[in-house]
């Protein structure tokens, strides 16, 4: 007798599980490497934080920019799922917007923590509506 097949939400649940652990934790990687080889320190030798530190560089737009390509394409490939044209355009949009921006960030952003954390967090949440409805 065949198993049922999961329920929608535990699929769905599944799927973002594995998109962030495989995308966003690999992604990030080497920002945790660098912090474990060289601990960070601010411009007078002193140590800082982990996050600070992170949200201090200015790389974290090209991982922005790859998780936002990775939701995309995924998206993309999926768009004759969704039924509703409205939701499609939104989707789609704020996804290439949000590639758009982060490459854009990258090149003229001044060296701020709270941009960084604000675009890296959006990136993080539209992203993760695009890969659950993909």
């Amino acid at each position: 007798m065949a198993a049922p097949p999961p329920a929608p939400s535990a699929t769905r649940t599944t799927k973002l599980t594995h998109w962030f652990w495989f995308n966003v934790f690999f992604a990030l990687m080497p920002f945790v490497i660098d912090a474990l080889i060289k601990p960070p320190q601010n411009a007078a030798g002193q140590p800082v934080s982990f996050l600070n530190s992170f949200l201090l560089k200015r790389e974290v737009f090209i991982v922005c920019t790859a998780i936002a390509a990775d939701a995309f394409g995924s998206l993309f490939l999926s768009l004759d799922r969704i039924q509703s044209l409205a939701v499609r355009i939104n989707l789609v949009g704020s996804c290439f917007a949000i590639g758009v921006v982060t490459s854009a960030l990258y090149v003229i952003a001044p060296q701020s923590p709270l941009t960084t954390l604000l675009v890296f967090s959006f990136t993080l949440v539209v992203a993760m509506v695009c890969k659950s409805v993909a």
